[in-house]
């Protein structure tokens, strides 16, 4: 692990990890039918982590692109030291608007920025700091989740999966186009040194 040097730059290949953990749990569960409702508490987990990591790696990414036009972006202390997805939120919208992208990822309930931003408020009004589904008590003993709390495991997965695959291509689009970014500004500093070494 760390082969590459940069774990700064692995936020996606971990959360790409995660989503296809959970995806196997899914397809295991889901194919023999006997998910039993503690079963479905590492599948939420990893999703929600994939989820939170695809958030960051393209804060981590497009807070850099955006800052080479002149805007602010989230602090790297920031999106490392927070699990609050709401609190990324504003600035994934920022990204978005920046590099002018649709929010419309072709599927049911995924289709403008308000039902991205409806399901960001639904995860974290359940899970607000990635702790809910990781142990049955919160720090102080009590139950993490409402008694007799309900929901169909195999949707929610189902639900998040073309979301998560998007992320992952938003974060290589994001790469690219920082390349690119960074690129121009090289050619323009060599145009401005050449003509006045000339």
């Amino acid at each position: 692990m760390n082969w590459l040097g940069e774990p700064i730059e692995h936020f996606s290949l971990y959360a790409e990890a995660y989503h296809r953990a959970g995806q196997k749990l899914v397809q295991e569960y889901g194919t023999t039918g006997a998910l039993r409702d503690f079963e479905a508490a590492p599948i939420v987990f990893l999703y929600r982590h994939a989820f939170e990591l695809y958030l960051k790696a393209v804060l981590l990414i497009g807070s850099k692109n955006i800052r080479l036009q002149g805007n602010r972006g989230m602090t790297l202390e920031r999106i490392l030291s927070s699990h609050r997805l709401t609190e990324f939120l504003p600035h994934v919208r920022e990204i978005i608007r920046a590099v002018r992208w649709s929010w419309d990822l072709g599927v049911d309930g995924l289709r403008t920025e308000a039902d991205f931003g409806h399901l960001v408020q639904e995860l974290e009004s359940v899970d607000p700091a990635s702790y809910t589904f990781r142990y049955p008590t919160g720090r102080d003993g009590e139950s993490a989740l409402p008694k007799h709390f309900a929901f169909n495991v195999l949707s929610f997965a189902h639900r998040l999966d073309p979301l998560l695959e998007s992320l992952s291509g938003a974060v290589t689009a994001l790469r690219s186009i920082g390349s690119s970014q960074r690129s121009s500004r090289m050619k323009i500093a060599n145009t401005k040194m050449t003509g006045l070494e000339a």
